[in-house]
C-alpha cells in the first residue's frame, strides 16, 4: 500500500465527503513529495565534510576535503562524518516541520473554509 492509499484509508473514517477527503489526500501527498524531492547538505568541521542527499533521507554524495586526511586520525574523520550526517538529518526535520505547519493551515482552510 503506498502513501496515497494509506491517506485515503485514514480519511475515509473521518466522515468527510469524498471531495474533501480527496483534497486532504492531495495536500498531504503534495507536501510529502515536496520534502522528499528537496536537496539538503549537511556540514561539519566548518565545511570540511559535507553530506548531500534528498528529503527522503537518502544520501547521494559525501565530500571530504583533502586536508582532513593530512595528519588526521581516523576517529576524527568518523566524528566529522557523523556530525555532517546528523546536520543533514536536522535540516530535513526542520523543513518537514515547516511543511507540516503549512499543511496544517491548508487542511484547516479546507475543513473550515478559512484562508491563510
Amino acid at each position: 500500500m503506498n502513501h496515497t492509499d494509506k491517506y485515503k484509508e485514514l480519511f475515509s473514517g473521518l466522515g468527510l465527503d469524498k471531495k474533501t477527503s480527496d483534497e486532504f489526500v492531495e495536500l498531504i501527498t503534495k507536501t510529502t513529495n515536496k520534502i522528499a524531492s528537496n536537496s539538503f547538505v549537511g556540514e561539519s568541521g566548518a565545511g570540511l565534510v559535507k553530506v548531500y542527499g534528498l528529503g527522503d533521507f537518502k544520501i547521494t554524495k559525501v565530500e571530504i576535503a583533502p586536508e582532513v586526511f593530512k595528519e588526521t586520525e581516523a576517529q576524527l574523520v568518523s566524528d566529522l562524518l557523523v556530525a555532517a550526517v546528523n546536520n543533514f538529518q536536522d535540516k530535513i526535520y526542520e523543513a518537514s516541520k515547516e511543511a507540516q505547519y503549512q499543511l496544517d493551515l491548508d487542511l484547516r482552510a479546507l475543513l473550515y473554509g478559512k484562508t491563510n
